[in-house]
Formats: C-alpha cells, sequence, structure tokens
C-alpha cells in the first residue's frame, strides 16, 4: 500500500465548471478591474498576469486543498462530492460579488507559500508585546519584522522599557555571517544584532550580502520585487548605531519604538515605489498640491477615496523616463514607476514599469478614453 503524503494533497475544481468562467469578465464596476488587475492578479510570468477566473480558482481550490488535509491529518470524513458542490458554489458567488474574501485572501490563497508555509501571510493585522524583553530581547522586534515582511500590519507596546540593561556590544573578530536571501535570513541578522546588545551572544564582525538578490529582481514565492541588500543594511547600522549610544542604559520607550520605526522603514523600502519628481501635482483635500509640499496632515486621493499621508520618502536621484503621449502631454517618472496602460495588440489592461512600455502599442489608460500612446527617452535626473 502506497502511503500519500498530506502534503500531495490538492483540491482542483471540475473542468467542465470553470469552462463556463474562462476567459470571460464578471460584472466589473467602472474602477473594479483595475482596482484587481493592479493589487491582486498575481504573475504568470512571460509578463502576463491572472485574470479574474484564474484568480477565484486559486484561492477556493486552496481553502478547500487546506479542509482536505485538515481531515486527512485529523482521520476526519471527507466526501469528494459534498466538497466540489461547496466549492462551485463558493466560486460562483465570489464571481457574482456575493462576497469576497479579504485582499490578503485574494492575493496569497491558494499559492505554494501559503499551502507549505502555513497562513501567517493572509493575517492583515497581528500585534506583539514587549513586556518580557528581559527574558528574549530579540523576539519581539523579529517577531514585527518577520510578520512586517509578509504584509502584516502589526501593532505593538512599550511595557518592556526599563526592564533590561543596553550593553556594550560584544563582537566576534573570527565570524563572518553569510546573509541568506530569504525573509528568515534577514530577521536572523536583526536577532543577532540585538542579542549582541543583550549580553546573549557576539555579533560577526563581518556581514557577507553578497546572496541577497539585486533591487528588481523578482521574489518567486511571496510575490513583488527584491529591494536589494541596501535598506537591510542601512537598517542593521542605524540599529546598531541606537543601542550603541544607549549602552550602560535601560532601554527606554523612545527606544523601542525607534527600533519598531527602523525595522519598519527597512520592510516599506522592500518593493517597488512610485517615485514622483518634484514639482509634480497631486490632488489633495486642499487642492492640487506640488509633491514636495505635501505634508502628514494632508490627505491625497487615491483609487479608495482621500486617505490621510503616514509618511514622506526621498528616494534620492534616479533615472527618469521622460514619456510624451500622442497629445503631446508629458509626463517625468522613475524607470520602476508603475502605469496602467492598454495594450492595443492583446487588448488587456496592464499595470506595468515605465521602462516596459512598447511604445507602438501600449496606451496610457486616462479617464473616458484610451488614447495617449506613448513614446520615451531616457535621461538623468540633474
Amino acid at each position: 500500500m502506497t502511503k500519500i503524503e498530506v502534503t500531495e494533497i490538492r483540491f482542483t475544481l471540475n473542468d467542465d465548471f470553470l469552462h463556463q468562467y474562462k476567459w470571460n469578465q464578471p460584472n466589473w464596476g467602472p474602477l473594479g478591474y483595475i482596482t484587481y488587475k493592479r493589487t491582486y492578479a498575481r504573475d504568470l510570468g512571460g509578463g502576463k498576469t491572472e485574470e479574474f477566473w484564474q484568480t477565484l480558482k486559486r484561492v477556493v481550490e486552496g481553502v478547500f486543498t487546506i479542509q482536505q488535509r485538515h481531515c486527512a491529518v485529523h482521520m476526519l470524513p471527507w466526501s469528494p462530492r459534498k466538497a466540489q458542490a461547496t466549492a462551485q458554489k463558493m466560486y460562483k458567488m465570489m464571481w457574482e460579488f456575493k462576497f469576497s474574501p479579504p485582499g490578503r485572501g485574494l492575493w496569497m490563497m491558494g499559492t505554494d507559500y501559503v499551502l507549505d508555509r502555513g497562513g501567517a501571510a493572509l493575517n492583515n493585522c497581528g500585534f506583539v508585546s514587549t513586556e518580557n524583553i528581559n527574558i528574549d530581547f530579540a523576539e519581539p522586534f523579529a517577531f514585527l519584522m518577520d510578520m512586517s515582511m509578509l504584509g502584516v500590519g502589526v501593532g505593538g507596546d512599550t511595557k518592556g522599557a526599563g526592564t533590561i540593561m543596553i550593553k556594550e556590544q560584544k563582537i566576534n573578530k573570527d565570524e563572518t555571517l553569510v546573509v541568506e536571501d530569504t525573509r528568515e535570513g534577514w530577521v536572523n541578522l536583526m536577532k543577532r544584532l540585538l542579542k549582541s546588545f543583550s549580553g546573549e551572544e557576539p555579533f560577526p564582525e563581518k556581514i557577507d550580502y553578497s546572496l541577497v538578490r539585486k533591487r528588481g529582481e523578482p521574489i518567486r514565492g511571496f510575490g513583488g520585487t527584491s529591494s536589494g541588500p541596501e535598506p537591510l543594511v542601512a537598517m542593521i547600522k542605524s540599529v546598531g548605531d541606537l543601542l550603541t549610544s544607549k549602552a550602560g542604559n535601560k532601554i527606554s520607550s523612545t527606544d523601542i519604538v525607534d527600533i519598531f520605526n527602523l525595522i519598519g522603514k527597512c520592510v516599506v523600502a522592500g518593493n517597488v515605489r512610485r517615485c514622483l519628481l518634484k514639482g509634480t501635482k497631486v490632488l489633495t483635500n486642499k487642492g492640487w498640491i506640488s509633491i514636495e509640499n505635501v505634508k502628514k496632515s494632508d490627505k491625497v486621493l487615491t483609487a479608495n477615496g482621500y486617505k490621510q499621508v503616514k509618511s514622506r520618502i526621498n528616494s534620492g536621484k534616479q533615472h527618469l523616463l521622460k514619456i510624451i503621449t500622442k497629445n503631446e502631454t508629458n509626463y517625468e517618472v522613475t524607470d520602476k514607476h508603475t502605469l496602467l496602460v492598454y495594450n492595443k495588440k492583446t487588448k488587456t489592461f496592464k499595470w506595468k514599469m515605465a521602462k516596459n512600455i512598447i511604445t507602438d502599442e501600449d496606451y496610457l489608460v486616462k479617464p473616458k478614453h484610451l488614447n495617449s500612446r506613448t513614446s520615451f527617452n531616457y535621461r538623468d535626473k540633474k
């Protein structure tokens, strides 16, 4: 008798059922399809992303795969016929927008990442307490970093303030730590740094970042693109400098918050940003304002209404693309700024980095019409 591993169990929807949805579209509202393609359609390779029928297939099959594996592990009854009927009902209701999973569910459910590593990436929010940092100084900060890199919004407290003395950093001059090109590798480096200030173990004198993939390269498992090692290098230096300056003192609430924020700064830098140039006008609750004059108290118009500005980030000097549309409207953006385009050849909408826009085939999507064919050229920011 052949033993079947639980990880080999994969639920699949009936092909005859899916046939009625393949390459069709649901009844989208005015911004539904644009928002879906921008946020939830996963990369299929070859420059293509999922269509809605494929996303729902992934989500539904992921949910029922988890259920079937659970039943197998705990020796609970499983009815393939009943499961198929319920799965088809779930699919149909989502197609008709009678209900929807949370955004994290649309993005991650059914991926190998979730099925192989568990459901942490499906969470929207989390919380961690520093109350016991006198027992394990690094753990709360490592948890926050780990979950934040999965896209989870993590809150924390400062209950650990005053409970541990920051010690002079211990250094191991004979050790070189090679940082793995994984989420776990980044978190482990942060843990080693924090432990070196609590007296638990020394920090390697040399850190080798050579395995961390370069900025812009795809992240196959979770999705998105690599930030390169630079944000991690900056975080390690900033946290190290902070704790070095506080050696001999008990950790304060300000120190805890500063470490949280430095971790957050590193994580936020870990994906493609939409960079706007100085002088670019954005629509706020106070009217049109140049990007450099927008303040944290302002609210900026987004696809989901006006949202308050949380932070401002200066991305420094970068190469720019000057985009000239058919009606001679000019735009200047960074090469990795994403734009929604309509491809005349394939008759599809897609979010593209500016550097990947094809002059003869792509039209910038503008309100009420699609008539902005583009040409472009590189130049350096002055």
